[in-house]
Formats: structure tokens, C-alpha cells, sequence
């Protein structure tokens, strides 16, 4: 029997971040009966967003140590420099005399990683560098271009409380293909435009239900992966820059800026504005549409009467009106997003919109929809 998929946001915010009401880039995937977590990303502060989860059902609360996968989508800061706290934190690490080597059993790895390449060196440097011993063990699993050279795993350069992973190679689509599995769930991942190697990734089930899950990185084109994110029960599309008409918020100091030269501006830099989101979630049929990964700018609405409310809903219109297939939302930190399994005793009324005009503060409650 399929279970419902649950993503939590833990951090919402691009480079510009954190600021007081958004951390930077992580998301928590439930995708399985067995209780694991899989992240997507893992900023600075991701370990920290676990302790400040609003109150709720202390069973529905997320475990850091439920981690058991870790899917990276590049290498700049704001998506990384969480990763050695969390498996510190998961793999029992510790700072000071190291563990004899006899100490740790040569097992299956509590944590995989799997990421572009240079997160193996990435994460067996840091390591190493700040005498981080571990007592369970991890390995990293490169997702390679024919043009990669591919890190070595050999024992005299490997960290301490690493086994080695798989090199995996795209195909000649540039898609990596099920490369991962968990029962039903195959993960697919394929490139994005970007100032550097990025990935998106793709969640999906293999029985009859079929749901599926995309999950994009930073991006100005994410079209190199319209094949395989088709028909996406939910696409997660980041928006890290907006126009917002002067009319909308006198205060906004974008507004001497023409929509067009934003436009531009963000494209230069490797990101989408939300009417880029829209159409690409329009170009593959996508049944629901998550934005993610805002500006420093874009903060989070807080309170009642909140201007950012004005804002925030301004960029979830830019998207809908772009996508012309439903109501887009704007994710805030800890917000929750339930694809419903089809024998969910959910309506579907409850999973088709939201508005951040009508969320609570984010540092209080959750909002699912």
C-alpha cells in the first residue's frame, strides 16, 4: 500500500540568506513506511532547523537521525556547508582523540551522498581538515559527465569513516537514470543551467500509483530534464528573483528596475524569476508548483498585516499566471507539502492551493496543503 510523500522545507533562502526568516537551501523528503528522511540539499543551518521545528505532533517532528540519504544539487555554499554538521551529528562524530581504526566494523553506510563531481573531495577534506572522527560510516556517490574525471577512493586518501562510492555515469541523454532505489521509489537526476554542474532531481514510484517528485537546483534553463520530469505530481522550481510592481509595495527598492532588466539579470546569473518557473512547469504538465530558493530580499511574511505578504503573493501570481494550471505557492521554512497517496482519506481540495496571505507565521506552525 503506497504512503503519503511528505516535504518539509527547512531552508528557503538562496545565497542572500539566511536572514530572520529564512534559512538557506534544504529540503526534507518522507517518501517510505520505514520512518527515513532523505534530504535535498544541506545548508549552513540545516542541523539547527531541526531543533527549531515549530511545535506539533512530537511523533511527526523530523529526526536528524532518520537521515539516510543525501541527494546534493551543486557545490555553491548555500547548498553544502551543512554536511559535515549533519553527519557529524548522524555518524556519532566527535571532536578530539581519534578512534583506533580497529573500533569502527567495516559496514554498509548509515549516510549516502550523492552529488556532482568534487563532493567527495568536498567532503573528505573538510573532514579531515577539522578531526572529525566518526563512528559510523558514509560514502559519497558522484554523479559524473563523460568529461569528469572521477575522485579516487583509495584507501590512503579516503577519510577515516568513509567506504567507497560509485563513480555513476550519465547516459547519452546527459540523464542519469534510476541510479538509486528504495522499494518502490527509482530516483532520476539530468542537468541544469548554471554558473556551475548542477543537478535536479526526479522522485518517482515505479508500481501502479506513479507519483512523481521533481525536485530542481539552482537554474536558468532546466529544460535538458522535460523528458524525465513530465507529468510531475509536484515540481519544486526555484524563483530567486522578481519584479514587483511599485503598485504592489511602494517600499520595494526593486521597483527602479524594469521587469525585463531583472529578467536579464537574474538569467546572467544562473537563476529563474517565478515566470520562468511557471512556463517550465507549464512545458511538462506539472499538476503542482512549490517555489523555492527566494532572494535575501524576499523574506518571509511573519505577521498579520505583514507588506511581504503583498510581495510574496505578487510572485506566486507571476508563476500561476505564467503556469495557467493552478495556484503556485511560495515555500517558507517549514512549511509542508503532502503528495497524498489515492487511498489517502484526504480531499484533493486540500493540496490545490495556499497563498502566503493566508500563513500563519512560519517560526510557529507548519503549513500544509
Amino acid at each position: 500500500m503506497s504512503n503519503d510523500f511528505t516535504l518539509t522545507f527547512l531552508g528557503t533562502s538562496s545565497g542572500g540568506g539566511p536572514n530572520d526568516t529564512r534559512s538557506c537551501s534544504s529540503l526534507a523528503l518522507e517518501m517510505n513506511e520505514n520512518g527515513e528522511l532523505w534530504l535535498v540539499d544541506c545548508a549552513e543551518g540545516t542541523l539547527r532547523q531541526f531543533s527549531l521545528q515549530p511545535e506539533r505532533d512530537p511523533r511527526k517532528r523530523l529526526s536528524v537521525n532518520s537521515i539516510t540519504k543525501l541527494f546534493i544539487t551543486h557545490l555553491h555554499f548555500d547548498h553544502v556547508m551543512g554536511i559535515i554538521t549533519v553527519l557529524a551529528k548522524v555518524l556519532r562524530g566527535g571532536f578530539g582523540d581519534p578512534i583506533p581504526p580497529r573500533t569502527i566494523p567495516v559496514r554498509e553506510p548509515r549516510i549516502e551522498l550523492y552529488g556532482p563531481a568534487g563532493l567527495r573531495t568536498f567532503v573528505r577534506s573538510i573532514l579531515k581538515m577539522t578531526g572529525t572522527e566518526l563512528t559510523e560510516r558514509y560514502a559519497v556517490h558522484e554523479l559524473l559527465t563523460p568529461s569528469d574525471i572521477p575522485t579516487t577512493c583509495s584507501a590512503d586518501e579516503m577519510h577515516f569513516g568513509e567506504l567507497p562510492g560509485r563513480d555513476i555515469v550519465c547516459n547519452a541523454n546527459s540523464i542519469w537514470s534510476s541510479f538509486e532505489s528504495d522499494g518502490d521509489i527509482q530516483v532520476d537526476a539530468g542537468p541544469l543551467a548554471h554558473r556551475v554542474s548542477c543537478l535536479g532531481y526526479v522522485f518517482r514510484e515505479v508500481n501502479e500509483v506513479g507519483r512523481k517528485v521533481v525536485i530542481l537546483g539552482d537554474t536558468c534553463n532546466p529544460s535538458a530534464m522535460t523528458a524525465i520530469a513530465r507529468n510531475a505530481s509536484l515540481l519544486v522550481h526555484e524563483a530567486t528573483d522578481a519584479h514587483i510592481p511599485f503598485a504592489v509595495d511602494r517600499s520595494f527598492r526593486g521597483d527602479k528596475k524594469s521587469e525585463r532588466s531583472i529578467e536579464e539579470r537574474t538569467i546572467a546569473k544562473g537563476h529563474s524569476t517565478p515566470g520562468m518557473a511557471g512556463a517550465f512547469a507549464k512545458s511538462i504538465r506539472a499538476r503542482r508548483l512549490v517555489l523555492n530558493h527566494f532572494s535575501g530580499k524576499f523574506p518571509a511574511p511573519v505577521y498579520k498585516n505583514d507588506r511581504r505578504k503583498l510581495v510574496m503573493a505578487e510572485i506566486e501570481r507571476q508563476a500561476s499566471q505564467a503556469w495557467g494550471h493552478g495556484k503556485a505557492v511560495a515555500a517558507y521554512d517549514f512549511m509542508q507539502v503532502v503528495v497524498p497517496a489515492p487511498s489517502s482519506s484526504r480531499t484533493s481540495s486540500e493540496f490545490t492551493g495556499g497563498s502566503t496571505s493566508n500563513l500563519r507565521s512560519p517560526r510557529r506552525k507548519s503549513f500544509r496543503y
